[in-house]
């Protein structure tokens, strides 16, 4: 009986640079020379050069965008885009324009202006205020205040919030003579000890903040 003879892995044979190799390698090149007088093979330090120098515009070409992004909010922007939206409308449908209060938009309402003699720039009144109430706000002197005003209110809200949402609840008619004694009577109670103790919460925050 035959027996199966086993089958060698299958080996990967590399080329040698023989003499006969380089031959045969330098003939294809005589050839494309022949071909193309003009064809220099490109080198390790070119190819690498290349690839280098394409990535290096890539990146400088990116970054000259991010630069003429961050410049797009100049005086010049500002005022072209204005100009835009303005010759898209029509001159002669608008009658004003509603702008906020910044170093650049000034500048770009004031070239619109000149060019636009009848187009009114008005400044926006919020935007104002904004700013107004920002700086106050932020003052310690009313940052200290509000904090306290609104520990008052919170405080009230305890206080008071169950009692008026009793007392705004219907009542039937047949016992309107006696819930309204017991209610007048619970208000009032609770008027002097609610007065009394908003009173002393109120001058302890008023010596507090004096102390400070």
């Amino acid at each position: 009986m035959d027996t199966l003879t086993p089958i060698s892995p299958i080996e990967v044979i590399e080329p040698v640079n023989t003499p006969v190799n380089q031959q045969a390698q330098q003939s294809e090149k005589e050839k494309c020379l022949e071909l193309n007088a003009g064809y220099n093979p490109p080198t390790r330090e070119y190819l690498s050069e290349h690839l280098f120098e394409t990535e290096l515009f890539i990146i400088n070409d990116k970054i000259e965008d991010d630069i003429m992004n961050q410049q797009n909010l100049t005086l010049k922007f500002l005022a072209a885009k204005i100009e835009d939206v303005i010759e898209k409308i029509g001159p002669n449908r608008i009658s004003a324009i509603v702008s906020d209060n910044a170093a650049n938009v000034k500048k770009a309402r004031a070239i619109i202006s000149e060019k636009y003699p009848r187009i009114e720039n008005v400044q926006c009144i919020s935007h104002c205020i904004n700013l107004v109430t920002y700086n106050i706000i932020y003052h310690i002197f009313a940052d200290q205040l509000l904090h306290k005003v609104n520990i008052l209110g919170f405080f009230s809200q305890l206080s008071y919030g169950r009692i008026t949402k009793a007392l705004a609840e219907p009542d039937d008619a047949d016992e309107d003579d006696s819930k309204n004694d017991n209610e007048n009577t619970l208000t009032n109670d609770n008027d002097t000890i609610g007065k009394g103790i908003l009173d002393y919460n109120i001058n302890d925050l008023f010596d507090e903040y004096v102390n400070e």
